[in-house]
Protein backbone atom coordinates (compact mmCIF):
# COMPACT_ATOMS: atom_id res chain seq x y z
CA UNK A 1 0.00 0.00 0.00
CA UNK A 2 2.94 2.24 1.15
CA UNK A 3 4.71 1.29 -2.59
CA UNK A 4 1.25 2.49 -4.08
CA UNK A 5 1.02 5.80 -2.29
CA UNK A 6 4.61 6.27 -3.23
CA UNK A 7 4.06 5.85 -7.04
CA UNK A 8 1.27 7.69 -6.92
CA UNK A 9 2.53 11.07 -5.44
CA UNK A 10 5.53 10.71 -7.84
CA UNK A 11 3.00 10.84 -10.59
CA UNK A 12 0.93 13.58 -8.95
CA UNK A 13 4.29 15.44 -8.33
CA UNK A 14 5.87 14.79 -11.85
CA UNK A 15 2.56 16.23 -13.62
CA UNK A 16 2.44 18.90 -11.60
CA UNK A 17 5.55 20.34 -12.52
CA UNK A 18 5.13 19.43 -16.05
CA UNK A 19 2.23 21.91 -16.12
CA UNK A 20 4.69 24.42 -14.09
CA UNK A 21 7.35 24.21 -16.57
CA UNK A 22 5.02 24.42 -19.94
CA UNK A 23 3.40 27.68 -18.32
CA UNK A 24 6.37 29.37 -18.37
CA UNK A 25 8.23 28.33 -21.09
CA UNK A 26 7.75 29.92 -24.16
CA UNK A 27 9.65 28.87 -27.93
CA UNK A 28 11.72 31.73 -29.11
CA UNK A 29 10.26 33.07 -32.49
CA UNK A 30 11.89 33.88 -35.47
CA UNK A 31 11.06 36.97 -36.89
CA UNK A 32 11.56 39.28 -40.25
CA UNK A 33 11.20 42.43 -40.96
CA UNK A 34 9.33 43.30 -43.63
CA UNK A 35 8.92 46.55 -43.46
CA UNK A 36 5.54 47.13 -45.23
CA UNK A 37 4.30 49.67 -43.35
CA UNK A 38 6.82 52.12 -42.28
CA UNK A 39 9.93 52.28 -40.35
CA UNK A 40 8.39 51.57 -37.18
CA UNK A 41 10.33 48.89 -34.90
CA UNK A 42 6.96 48.54 -32.29
CA UNK A 43 4.38 48.02 -35.10
CA UNK A 44 3.55 44.66 -35.79
CA UNK A 45 2.60 45.00 -39.77
CA UNK A 46 6.69 45.73 -40.12
CA UNK A 47 7.23 42.19 -38.86
CA UNK A 48 4.53 40.50 -40.55
CA UNK A 49 1.66 40.00 -37.88
CA UNK A 50 3.54 41.26 -34.32
CA UNK A 51 6.61 42.80 -33.02
CA UNK A 52 8.96 40.83 -31.83
CA UNK A 53 9.71 39.77 -27.95
CA UNK A 54 12.54 39.61 -25.36
CA UNK A 55 13.35 35.53 -26.90
CA UNK A 56 12.90 36.24 -29.79
CA UNK A 57 15.32 36.36 -33.13
CA UNK A 58 15.27 39.23 -35.32
CA UNK A 59 16.14 39.20 -39.12
CA UNK A 60 16.47 42.22 -40.99
CA UNK A 61 16.91 41.14 -44.66
CA UNK A 62 18.21 43.09 -47.60
CA UNK A 63 16.33 44.51 -50.10
CA UNK A 64 13.77 46.48 -48.42
CA UNK A 65 12.24 49.60 -48.87
CA UNK A 66 11.73 50.31 -45.17
CA UNK A 67 14.35 49.78 -42.69
CA UNK A 68 13.83 49.59 -38.88
CA UNK A 69 14.46 52.67 -36.97
CA UNK A 70 13.89 52.77 -32.67
CA UNK A 71 13.36 56.18 -31.86
CA UNK A 72 11.03 56.15 -28.60
CA UNK A 73 11.07 53.47 -25.87
CA UNK A 74 13.10 50.22 -24.84
CA UNK A 75 12.77 46.95 -26.88
CA UNK A 76 14.64 43.58 -26.00
CA UNK A 77 15.25 40.73 -28.07
CA UNK A 78 17.76 37.96 -27.74
CA UNK A 79 19.41 37.87 -31.36
CA UNK A 80 19.39 40.51 -34.67
CA UNK A 81 20.78 39.30 -37.56
CA UNK A 82 21.58 41.73 -40.64
CA UNK A 83 22.10 40.59 -43.88
CA UNK A 84 23.04 41.74 -47.06
CA UNK A 85 22.07 45.67 -47.40
CA UNK A 86 19.89 45.66 -44.66
CA UNK A 87 20.44 48.56 -41.49
CA UNK A 88 19.23 49.14 -38.13
CA UNK A 89 18.71 52.70 -36.86
CA UNK A 90 18.90 53.40 -33.22
CA UNK A 91 18.34 56.97 -32.80
CA UNK A 92 17.45 59.43 -29.54
CA UNK A 93 15.01 58.17 -27.37
CA UNK A 94 15.53 54.41 -27.84
CA UNK A 95 16.85 51.44 -26.11
CA UNK A 96 17.67 48.29 -27.85
CA UNK A 97 18.82 45.23 -25.55
CA UNK A 98 20.10 42.13 -27.02
CA UNK A 99 20.22 38.77 -24.75
CA UNK A 100 22.29 37.07 -27.64
CA UNK A 101 24.21 38.04 -30.71
CA UNK A 102 24.29 41.25 -33.07
CA UNK A 103 25.42 39.08 -36.16
CA UNK A 104 26.23 41.15 -39.17
CA UNK A 105 26.19 38.83 -41.97
CA UNK A 106 27.54 40.83 -45.14
CA UNK A 107 29.99 43.63 -45.63
CA UNK A 108 27.24 45.78 -46.12
CA UNK A 109 25.04 45.13 -43.21
CA UNK A 110 25.25 48.31 -40.97
CA UNK A 111 23.99 49.47 -37.46
CA UNK A 112 23.31 53.26 -37.53
CA UNK A 113 23.05 54.64 -34.07
CA UNK A 114 21.99 58.36 -33.65
CA UNK A 115 21.54 58.41 -30.11
CA UNK A 116 19.52 56.31 -27.27
CA UNK A 117 21.59 52.92 -26.11
CA UNK A 118 22.52 49.49 -27.51
CA UNK A 119 23.13 47.08 -25.00
CA UNK A 120 24.94 43.81 -26.81
CA UNK A 121 25.67 40.50 -24.88
CA UNK A 122 27.92 39.63 -28.47
CA UNK A 123 28.78 40.67 -31.62
CA UNK A 124 29.39 38.39 -34.42
CA UNK A 125 31.11 39.38 -38.10
CA UNK A 126 30.69 36.44 -40.76
CA UNK A 127 31.63 39.30 -43.01
CA UNK A 128 32.72 43.03 -41.51
CA UNK A 129 29.26 45.14 -41.28
CA UNK A 130 29.64 48.60 -40.20
CA UNK A 131 28.82 50.42 -36.75
CA UNK A 132 28.34 53.94 -37.12
CA UNK A 133 27.37 56.22 -34.29
CA UNK A 134 27.00 59.22 -34.15
CA UNK A 135 25.17 62.37 -31.91
CA UNK A 136 25.48 63.16 -28.60
CA UNK A 137 23.70 60.31 -26.04
CA UNK A 138 24.46 57.18 -28.03
CA UNK A 139 25.99 54.38 -26.19
CA UNK A 140 26.69 51.15 -26.88
CA UNK A 141 26.95 48.47 -23.88
CA UNK A 142 28.81 45.08 -24.60
CA UNK A 143 28.73 42.83 -21.96
CA UNK A 144 30.95 39.99 -23.99
CA UNK A 145 34.37 38.72 -22.60
CA UNK A 146 36.55 41.49 -24.40
CA UNK A 147 39.14 39.79 -24.83
CA UNK A 148 37.58 36.95 -26.82
CA UNK A 149 35.75 39.20 -28.57
CA UNK A 150 38.64 40.76 -29.77
CA UNK A 151 40.85 37.75 -30.75
CA UNK A 152 37.49 36.47 -32.66
CA UNK A 153 37.48 39.64 -34.66
CA UNK A 154 41.03 39.41 -35.26
CA UNK A 155 40.68 35.92 -36.73
CA UNK A 156 37.84 37.01 -38.82
CA UNK A 157 40.24 39.88 -40.23
CA UNK A 158 42.68 37.86 -41.58
CA UNK A 159 40.51 35.65 -43.17
CA UNK A 160 39.34 39.14 -45.10
CA UNK A 161 42.71 39.54 -46.25
CA UNK A 162 43.27 36.08 -46.72
CA UNK A 163 45.78 34.94 -44.04
CA UNK A 164 45.73 32.79 -41.35
CA UNK A 165 46.08 33.44 -37.47
CA UNK A 166 48.88 31.51 -36.42
CA UNK A 167 49.49 32.74 -32.57
CA UNK A 168 47.44 34.96 -30.54
CA UNK A 169 48.90 35.75 -27.35
CA UNK A 170 46.97 38.21 -24.79
CA UNK A 171 49.33 39.85 -23.17
CA UNK A 172 46.87 41.58 -19.83
CA UNK A 173 43.53 43.23 -20.59
CA UNK A 174 44.34 45.97 -22.93
CA UNK A 175 47.27 43.77 -25.09
CA UNK A 176 47.66 41.25 -27.22
CA UNK A 177 50.13 40.23 -29.69
CA UNK A 178 49.15 38.17 -33.06
CA UNK A 179 51.23 36.61 -35.79
CA UNK A 180 49.71 36.48 -39.03
CA UNK A 181 51.24 33.82 -42.07
CA UNK A 182 49.94 35.42 -45.53
CA UNK A 183 47.92 32.53 -47.78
Amino acid sequence: MNNIFSKISLLILIGFLSILITANYTLAAKKTWTGTKNSDWSLGENWGDTAPEADDKVTIPTGLLNYPIINNGSFSVKDVQIEGTGSLTIAAGGTLTLSGKLIFLASTATVIQTGGILNVKDLKFTNVGTYNQSGSGSLLKISHDIKTMVVELLVQLAEQFNSQVQEVQVLGSTQAQINFITL
